[in-house]
C-alpha cells in the first residue's frame, strides 16, 4: 500500500540498479533495444540487441527471456 510512505523513482531505480550489480552471473545492458528475433515455431531461441552508444549488435540465446522494461 502506497499511501502510507512517499514512493520515489528514482530512489527505486537506485535499489534496483545495487540488487542487479550484487549478482555476478547477471548482465545489465542499458539503452539496448531488440532488432531481431530467432525462433522456432512460438519459441523465441535468440535475440539481437542494437546499443544506443554505437557498440556493435549482440545477439543473445537462452532457454528463457524476461522482459523486464518498466
Amino acid at each position: 500500500y502506497y499511501g502510507k510512505f512517499n514512493f520515489e523513482p528514482h530512489r527505486a531505480e537506485q535499489v534496483l540498479n545495487a540488487m542487479v550489480a550484487a549478482e555476478s552471473r547477471l548482465t545489465l545492458w542499458l539503452n539496448a533495444w531488440p532488432v531481431a528475433c530467432a525462433q522456432e515455431a512460438r519459441q523465441i531461441r535468440s535475440v539481437t540487441f542494437r546499443f544506443s552508444d554505437g557498440r556493435a549488435d549482440a545477439a543473445v540465446g537462452a532457454a528463457v527471456f524476461a522482459d523486464c522494461t518498466y
